[in-house]
């Protein structure tokens, strides 16, 4: 890694490697954020924006790591230090990260209320490829309701910010929200 980058742009960069290392190398990708939260305490300004960043890749990591207690305290560290930031695409993404953690520990309702709350943060902050994670999921909440509109809206606006992130992996998870749409649709059609 670069050393001439400012421990903000580390700190960032450590998490994003952090994530990118999350399936092949688990435990190296959980050192990496580990440090990466080190370096928050070099910080002078706003280090809360970049713990909670860190934070909710942390989430991720200890998910992957089989450690639900762990993404947990990841989720709420994630919470804590973004209502310290005024920073509304960190709040949004801590926020996505929390509801994630509910969608998969079986608390759908929840989720949602707290994916809509990750909405209203990343609203106008131009961070496409997390308002498309978080429209991806929606759908499929709406989705395992039979709500079919709800599911509709909600996989159609995927499929437009994943085009405007302009990341391919975005792209994937919209055309699958779409498809699982579609299927609904054809499953619970009248015969």
């Amino acid at each position: 890694m670069r050393q001439d980058l400012p421990p903000g742009e580390r700190i960032t960069t450590m998490a994003l490697l952090a994530k990118s290392k999350a399936i092949t190398d688990t435990k190296n990708a959980i050192r990496i954020a580990e440090n990466a939260l080190l370096l928050c305490e070099q910080l002078q300004q706003d280090p809360s924006r970049y713990k909670s960043f860190v934070y909710s890749t942390l989430v991720y990591l200890r998910y992957v790591n089989n450690n639900m207690d762990l993404a947990q305290k990841a989720a709420d560290g994630a919470i804590w230090y973004a209502y310290r930031t005024t920073d509304r695409r960190i709040k949004g993404i801590a926020w996505f990260r929390k509801g994630w953690i509910q969608d998969i520990t079986g608390e759908p309702h929840e989720a949602q209320a707290t994916y809509l709350q990750a909405l209203k943060f990343l609203e106008g902050t131009k961070a496409y490829s997390y308002e498309s994670f978080v429209y991806y999921y929606l759908a499929g909440n709406y989705g395992s309701r039979n709500d079919l509109p709800n599911q509709k809206k909600y996989a159609q606006l995927c499929l437009q910010t994943a085009r405007q992130s302009g990341d391919a992996d975005n792209l994937v998870l919209a055309y699958d929200g779409m498809a699982l749409f579609y299927l609904n649709v054809y499953i619970h059609a009248p015969l």
